[in-house]
């Protein structure tokens, strides 16, 4: 007897070796509950960042502490790293451009891409986004900090200077957005989650490959850095921000795993049971 191979059965073991979680299912979920749920999230974001509590005042004041840490642990490059850039108009528009552009677009076209290419990873990687940005849409409410464009004297606001799209000035923002979201930086932490999702689907047949997206978290962490967007502080806050978000994503899965496995061991007892009556008819 000739077995013709489905397409699905096909790639279904290359794609489970590719899986984070090796029980994962590999059929995807339903599109119109991950764009609800990806839209609530969305709208969390955006209103956090509008409604958030704090002054003006508060903000340049929590910012102004985390520059003096910096200050104090010797890690403060803003200023070298402004001076840099704001003497360059042609690289300063294409990192004002990266800063308001890539953020989303990048995020977006992997969640799209591990949906249709890698269901096995998609489950795990969209909770550890959500678990990510959570927190962190905390933090921007209990501790509002005015980034250093706005806190740090005789910095280059090079994304106002140069008018970069999207980019809106403190008083024509009032009411608008919240320009006081900087601890944690969520650029870095969705750029390394994109790096990461990246990485995780090609680690193994691409070992050295599979880092060459962790330059983009790099160069992400490098702009919004030299844009007086973020303190270098932002930076780590927001890895440490990704990595309880995978944190929760893999306990979540731990006990998705423990389910599917005690629903095999229970039912095993069951089909016994099921064929021993059917065996006494």
């Amino acid at each position: 007897m000739t077995v013709t191979l489905t397409p699905s059965t096909q790639t279904a073991p290359t794609e489970r070796r590719r899986s984070l979680v090796p029980h994962r299912r590999l059929t995807r979920p339903a599109p119109l509950l991950e764009l609800a749920i990806l839209g609530l999230g969305y709208t969390a974001y955006e209103l956090t960042r509008v409604a958030v509590a704090g002054s003006t005042r508060s903000a340049m004041i929590d910012g102004r502490r985390i520059y003096r840490l910096e200050q104090l642990l010797h890690l403060s490059p803003e200023r070298w790293l402004n001076g840099v850039l704001s003497v360059r108009p042609g690289l300063a528009h294409i990192a004002g451009y990266y800063y308001t552009t890539l953020h989303f677009v990048v995020t977006l076209a992997v969640l799209a891409w591990l949906y249709w290419r890698h269901p096995g990873n998609y489950r795990t990687m969209r909770t550890a986004l959500v678990a990510a940005t959570l927190p962190s849409l905390l933090a921007f409410w209990l501790f509002p900090a005015a980034p250093p464009r706005f806190a740090i004297p005789h910095l280059s606001d090079t994304l106002d200077d140069l008018h970069i799209a999207g980019v809106l000035a403190p008083r024509a923002s009032a009411g608008m957005a919240n320009l006081y979201a900087a601890m944690p930086s969520l650029h870095v932490a969705w750029a390394a989650w994109c790096a990461l999702s990246i990485w995780a689907v090609f680690r193994r047949e691409h070992r050295y490959l599979a880092l060459l997206p962790w330059t983009y978290p790099i160069a992400t962490a490098l702009v919004v850095i030299s844009t007086a967007n973020h303190y270098f502080l932002d930076a780590p806050a927001g890895l440490l921000a990704l990595a309880l978000g995978v944190w929760v994503a893999v306990q979540r899965e731990h006990l998705v795993g423990l389910s599917y496995r005690a629903g095999r061991w229970l039912g095993q007892p069951m089909v016994q049971v099921g064929k021993a009556m059917a065996g006494e008819r």
